[in-house]
């Protein structure tokens, strides 16, 4: 009877201890959640929540004009606008630097959202010459980092503003990353992801995607800038998102908070139904012990124009694909198309394909730029035809 007794004491024991760590775990990732654990993060800037893109887009003599959904599509009787988001596809130029686990997730890539990359490279642990993957050493080392971004550096320099580092888990939303960093000049060193801590610093975690202006890669290749470097000189570490921090670290460029106005995530390390659903998230994961800028749970989790998330299996990479480019809600219209008769013009039109190479390339954004000088000029007008209107009325009622 005493040694069954012992036996229950020590069973309970374990039990409160058991019950007493669950317990500190989910009041440590509240208090990870709720209050700024660590002073480092008062060394970033937390300027680059807001980027100033209307500003920006103001300097280039231009303003947004809504399209109404099915004159984009089915209409033929005005001139092809300017969409924004060609605008920004030929202005902001995109390097996609993506390092593939497999020959099935670098053809989902490629057949995804690379297509609205203005430049793509694939590499790899194989080769594949029909995508093309070109071969380097394992792709989460420097070594291979390192082989990729001189090969990119010499063969595209001058070609692109933005570099983003993502691997085949990954879903980019590249004319968010566009509309991002518009605002911003490529030639200085700018980096950007989600930052972690790692001691006394922060880098940008290499799984939820990795955006390096131009600026910054150059800083990189003034000190890894041929294969022998890449080969010979020892790396601040193993893992190429923890060695660019530290490269760039030593050139004070370092990472920033890139949460929306509303604290929510653009580089989502996890994918998109993890971070929706509250508890999806283990308490024991790293993400709430080493994340410098948290996020929500649930529906305020992630940024109306977030860029990136991870942890895609191929399936899931079309699947974000067709719903982000090609599933249409149908909505009311100014136009009232619907309520009309349709003419023989209108199924001719129908039968047409209704959205050009282009717009499949950048999505399909219902807004178009014009010149702010012609919109003044318009507004000019039109006041005009409306005081002209209004004196005849006034003759017409009480004469001249």
């Amino acid at each position: 009877m005493e040694l069954c007794g012992a036996f229950q004491n020590r069973l309970f024991l374990f039990s409160c201890a058991c019950f007493s760590g669950i317990l500190f775990a989910l009041v440590w990732r509240k208090y990870e959640q709720t209050v700024q654990i660590s002073s480092i993060r008062n060394h970033y800037t937390s300027a680059l929540r807001r980027p100033n893109y209307n500003e920006w887009l103001r300097k280039q003599n231009l303003t947004s004009d809504f399209i109404p959904e099915e004159i984009l599509r089915y209409s033929d009787d005005i001139d092809k606008p300017e969409l924004e988001s060609s605008f920004l596809y030929k202005n902001i130029q995109v390097l996609c630097l993506i390092f593939v686990n497999s020959h099935n997730g670098a053809e989902a890539v490629k057949q995804t959202w690379a297509k609205h990359c203005n430049i793509v490279t694939f590499f790899g642990r194989f080769v594949d010459e029909k995508i093309p993957v070109m071969k380097v050493p394992p792709v989460t080392s420097f070594e291979g980092f390192c082989y990729a971004f001189t090969h990119v550096y010499h063969k595209y320099e001058g070609q692109f503003d933005w570099v983003i580092i993502a691997d085949d888990y990954t879903y980019a939303m590249i004319e968010n990353l566009r509309y991002y960093v518009a605002s911003l000049n490529s030639s200085f060193p700018y980096y950007l992801g989600h930052p972690v801590k790692d001691f006394s610093s922060l880098y940008n975690i290499g799984s939820a995607g990795i955006v390096l202006s131009k600026g910054s890669l150059s800083l990189l290749y003034s000190v890894y800038s041929t294969a022998d470097d890449c080969r010979y000189k020892r790396p601040p570490s193993w893992y190429f998102d923890q060695s660019i921090g530290k490269i760039l670290h030593a050139f004070s460029v370092h990472p920033v908070d890139t949460r929306d106005s509303y604290l929510r995530g653009r580089f989502n390390p996890f994918p998109v139904e993890t971070m929706l659903i509250p508890g999806s998230i283990s308490v024991f994961s790293s993400y709430w012990r080493t994340s410098a800028f948290l996020s929500e749970e649930g529906m305020n989790c992630c940024s109306d124009r977030a860029i990136t998330f991870h942890g895609l299996l191929p399936s899931k990479l079309y699947l974000m694909e067709f719903l982000q480019y090609h599933l249409n809600v149908f909505r009311n219209s100014m136009r009232g198309i619907g309520n009309q008769p349709v003419t023989d013009q209108s199924k001719s039109n129908l039968n047409k394909k209704s959205v050009s190479s282009e717009m499949e390339q950048v999505g399909e954004p219902f807004v178009q730029l014009v010149d702010r000088n012609w919109v003044r000029s318009n507004n000019l007008k039109n006041l005009k035809r409306q005081k002209t209107i209004v004196e005849n009325i006034w003759n017409e009622l009480f004469g001249s």
